[in-house]
């Protein structure tokens, strides 16, 4: 019986560790970094408190529309405003960057689902990467028939109301 035991020893020690191996791989993966957010199977996790440090630190907030309407840069100005900071002048840097664009289809669309629509991101500054470090990414998710200056207010909105439940 001991002689089972002994051959058995080493099996149990192998399972073992993989089953405490494996809880850590999963944790790493879906626990948003101290600063920042982790894009895991096209979802972000962020990290809320660390975010709302940061926004609490900031004073200026440059605005990154791109090509998009200026619906969506007036939008934009206004949250700012109502959250109590300042926009950054034109090519000067800022604390914080907002940016508010699409999200990419993954496809063809079928029937009356909700799709990501719109995203908002908020960056920091950071020597290492010319577009920052991504503190915060809300996601905007409704129908896709909506026009876009509606899309961008509902993502405005909804983060807006998270950001004065998290205070």
């Amino acid at each position: 019986m001991s002689g089972r035991l002994f051959r058995c020893a080493p099996v149990v020690l192998a399972l073992g560790s993989v089953l405490n191996l494996t809880p850590t791989a999963f944790a790493q993966q879906a626990v948003a970094p101290d600063a920042g957010c982790m894009l895991h199977k096209g979802t972000y996790t962020c990290n809320w408190p660390s975010f709302q440090q940061a926004f609490d630190r900031a004073h200026t907030v440059a605005l990154q529309t791109g090509h998009i309407d200026r619906s969506t840069a007036a939008q934009l100005r206004k949250l700012i405003t109502e959250l109590g900071k300042t926009e950054a002048p034109e090519g000067q840097p800022a604390d914080l960057t907002f940016t508010v664009a699409p999200v990419e289809p993954n496809g063809v669309d079928f029937g009356p689902m909700d799709h990501d629509l719109a995203r908002l991101e908020v960056f920091a500054p950071s020597s290492s990467s010319s577009q920052g470090t991504l503190l915060w990414a809300e996601t905007y998710r409704g129908q896709g028939d909506r026009p876009w200056p509606a899309q961008v207010h509902a993502l405005l909105t909804q983060f807006q109301q998270r950001f004065q439940r998290g205070r």
